[in-house]
């Protein structure tokens, strides 16, 4: 058998398996279709968001397309005056092609439909950008503890700890405390896993929990309220916060 032959149904064997198990509840995420060629990886998502105004971060890439392939322009998105729907998402990773820092090439397409116009627009050309990588914001589980239920998000990021913090066996104040943070300097940076589709106020702060791993292979859930981030944009990077983002509107 040809071996790049061979390579493509191994790539689409592997995708296979590992999309298959995806969970996204029929909504935002959900995969609509992923084609593997000899070339470039493509993904169509579900991806809804409704009425919001988009940001000036759309004024050089307002070219609305009638798709993401046939790429016919259909005319103008006037972003500074209409509201915006989006409906759709579409990743294409160019196979073999990387940038000067050896990052992945490819394109970002997002399915948009104003009072006007309806399509698509393209915001990335030759940069890689998958607000759904590694499964990102997949439905993990439900719990339930004394107060309520709570619907887990995935979710990989940093976030950094500024004070004592407590860590408890599972989201809200009635959670046990398994361990605390101790602050003595500088921030402390934890990688989150997880994060609850709820929030709870608590002393004033409005917030979600997020699950962290605290010490090597030990996780824990802190209220997100006391946790901060050090960067640029929103401070969850949820798909619908990146894109937003993206848009120049305000998640």
């Amino acid at each position: 058998m040809n071996k790049k032959f061979s390579g493509i149904i191994l790539c689409f064997l592997i995708a296979s398996c590992i999309y298959a198990n995806e969970n996204y509840r029929n909504g935002n995420g959900t995969l609509i279709e992923r084609i593997v060629s000899d070339d470039k990886i493509l993904e169509l998502r579900k991806f809804e968001i409704k009425n919001f105004k988009a940001g000036n971060f759309l004024a050089k890439k307002n070219t609305v397309y009638d798709d993401y392939n046939n790429k016919n322009p259909i005319g103008k998105l006037d972003w500074y005056n209409d509201i915006i729907n989006i409906s759709e998402v579409c990743t294409i990773e160019y196979l073999g092609k990387t940038d000067k820092w050896n990052q992945p090439l490819g394109e970002l397409w997002i399915k948009i439909s104003t009072k006007t116009i309806n399509g698509w627009i393209c915001y990335y050309s030759e940069y890689y950008r998958n607000v759904f990588r590694n499964s990102n914001y997949e439905f993990l589980e439900e719990l339930e503890t004394k107060s309520k239920k709570w619907n887990v998000r995935k979710l990989e990021q940093w976030v950094s700890v500024w004070t004592n913090l407590n860590v408890r066996d599972t989201p809200g104040l009635d959670g046990n405390k398994i361990y605390l943070i101790k602050h003595e300097g500088p921030q402390l940076n934890f990688e989150t896993v997880a994060i609850t589709e709820e929030v709870e106020t608590i002393d004033g702060r409005k917030d979600h929990w997020v699950k962290i791993e605290y010490e090597d292979n030990k996780f824990g859930w802190v209220f997100g309220g006391y946790v901060d981030v050090e960067r640029g944009g929103p401070k969850y990077m949820t798909p619908e916060n990146e894109i937003l983002f993206l848009l120049g509107a305000q998640p």
